[in-house]
């Protein structure tokens, strides 16, 4: 079940970014194991989608599948991924070389590795024009410079020379996203940009990717396994686990109304106003299954204090238990919501 509305409001359109029915797996080689079961998402020009889970929940896996970044041994098994239009499971490697950095632009985790340190940083925000011949190279530097300034980084002019090393994590990250923002592309990637960056440098980084998105009318795709960093950015959040899409919605139903025990048990673990400095949150017990040990049923059935017989026998669909929200739990399907007891 997808929703193809940016923001509460907004006129039905064709997504920018339409998946459907994705599935990925090892190959037979590696065991076959499927990594991603069915998932369907939908991304709006100019709007900001939260993808949130814990580590192996299969959130960077979906990223990458997009422009087909997958290691040798994963493949893609069924499903489309259609951009603007183009289902790009059907094209070839050129087509896909062509999409990559110019039309999808992606920012990779670790700012701290994801730099070349032998090459100039202004070389590397410019290498994306260099590749899809969108300038010649003086005019690449003049560029790199301005891209430099827009994300924020002060004396451009001078600081396109310099080598990664003489950045700060924070002015590394924002490089990363000049890099990703170079040819100007009409979806943005951004897998967990803030990991390793203290709060205040966090909160810059969110807040020139919203700009980005208001300025350029650019779709983010924003990866995360923390709930409270998607929450003030994002218009939809969607939520996964063990390979599958378990909830989606809007980002205030999500938050403040989570119709999945698993996103409950996320949005508990996040301090508020009346957190008390010190005070022990609620915390999922707990890890996700391995995917080689999954059952029929329900993936959260182990963690989940509201499981019932059906959810051990069988694995529930996404499905609309509200205006603006779907979820993946037979609890909430039959009831329109789940009761005030924790996961």
């Amino acid at each position: 079940m997808r929703h193809d509305v940016a923001a509460e409001g907004a006129v039905d359109s064709a997504p920018l970014l339409d998946i459907a029915g994705l599935r990925i797996a090892l190959t037979a080689e590696q065991g076959g194991t499927e990594l991603l079961r069915g998932v369907d998402l939908a991304v709006n020009a100019g709007e900001i989608v939260g993808i949130v889970g814990e580590s192996g929940s299969g959130k960077t896996m979906l990223a990458m599948s997009i422009l087909q970044l997958l290691a040798k041994e994963i493949h893609i098994t069924a499903g489309r991924i259609k951009f603007s239009g183009e289902d790009l499971v059907k094209v070839g490697s050129a087509r896909l070389r062509e999409v990559r950095g110019r039309d999808v632009g992606v920012v990779f985790q670790d700012p701290m590795s994801a730099l070349n340190p032998l090459h100039s940083v202004g070389k590397q925000v410019a290498e994306p024009l260099k590749l899809h011949g969108m300038a010649k190279r003086k005019e690449r530097m003049s560029r790199a410079v301005v891209t430099l300034k827009r994300v924020g980084i002060p004396q451009s002019e001078e600081r396109v020379r310099n080598r990664p090393f003489e950045f700060s994590g924070g002015m590394r990250q924002r490089a990363l996203i000049a890099e990703a923002l170079s040819c100007d592309p009409k979806l943005l990637i951004a897998d967990e940009p803030t990991t390793g960056l203290d709060v205040t440098i966090q909160v810059q980084i969110l807040n020139l990717l919203e700009r980005m998105r208001r300025e350029n009318d650019m779709a983010i795709i924003l990866i995360s396994h923390d709930l409270t960093m998607v929450a003030g950015i994002c218009d939809r959040i969607v939520v996964m686990y063990a390979g599958r899409v378990v909830e989606e919605g809007a980002t205030a139903d999500v938050l403040l109304r989570p119709k999945h025990p698993y996103t409950q048990a996320l949005a508990r673990s996040m301090p508020t106003l009346d957190t008390a400095p010190g005070e022990m949150l609620p915390a999922l017990p707990g890890t996700p299954p391995p995917m080689t040990e999954l059952g029929p049923g329900c993936s959260f059935a182990k963690r989940c204090s509201y499981a019932e017989e059906v959810c051990w026998r069988s694995e529930p669909e996404l499905a609309e238990v509200g205006i603006r929200q779907s979820s993946a739990c037979w609890v909430a399907q039959r009831d329109g919501g789940l009761g005030g007891g924790a996961a």
